[in-house]
């Protein structure tokens, strides 16, 4: 049985290819990114277990950097994402070599943590996604303390109004959990609300971990709403 993640695109999708010799070109994909013992690739589904397994791989990431991929998950020697990313790369037999990943990312760093949201085309009337991951980039273990069930939180502005808060939308459990982060270690979770419907245009974007050591540590960008 496969199980589909909750986004709008749930195939895989060319977005541009250009010739750089008989046998390479340039091309750009998108797709739920997938790393295990046999490498890494881009999967257009993850099949129901777990951890999951790539349904249907599209086509293979030959050198992907994992530690640039915000909001990855990993268990048991798997890693994937929860969300539909994008790749660019020069594509020869199936296989993108010179990998980058195309979504911009905001980051923000303060007190020995890195924050980062990946900034996902958002289409008024669907859900949107954001991937948000916190790193700690300090030499000691840290502790991360978590007052309800509710783990991030998103904003939308627009004129110096907001428009949109996750939070408000949703219920939690309400007890204190506490959450280990090791030296070097990174909280993930992409955020996948209910669909939202927004004005077509520019809005201003905030996310944050709400845990108690990290709540002041906010990134911000600007983002097209469609």
């Amino acid at each position: 049985m496969r199980h589909t993640l909750p986004i709008a695109i749930l195939c895989i999708a060319l977005v541009g290819c250009g010739e750089t010799s008989d046998s390479t070109s340039v091309a750009e994909y998108e797709g739920i990114i997938f790393n295990d013992s046999q490498g890494s690739r881009l999967c257009d589904a993850l099949a129901e277990s777990f951890p999951p397994q790539c349904g249907d791989p599209i086509i293979g990431l030959g050198d992907l950097r994992l530690d640039e991929v915000v909001a990855l998950q990993s268990a048991d020697g798997t890693s994937w994402t929860e969300y539909f990313a994008g790749v660019a790369g020069d594509e020869d037999e199936g296989v993108l070599t010179n990998v980058v990943l195309t979504d911009p990312v905001a980051t923000g760093s303060a007190e020995g943590l890195t924050l980062r949201a990946a900034d996902l085309t958002i289409t008024s009337g669907a859900p949107i996604v954001v991937p948000l991951d916190l790193t700690n980039i300090s030499d000691q273990a840290i502790t991360l303390t978590f007052t309800s069930g509710q783990r991030v939180e998103f904003t939308l502005s627009r004129d110096g109004a907001e428009v949109y808060r996750w939070s408000s939308t949703a219920s939690f459990i309400q007890s204190v959990e506490e959450v280990a982060l090791p030296a070097g270690a990174a909280f993930g979770r992409t955020l996948i609300t209910t669909p939202v419907t927004l004005e077509p245009g520019t809005y201003q974007a905030q996310a944050w971990i709400v845990a108690a050591e990290a709540s002041d540590l906010v990134v911000s960008w600007d983002t097209q709403v469609d």
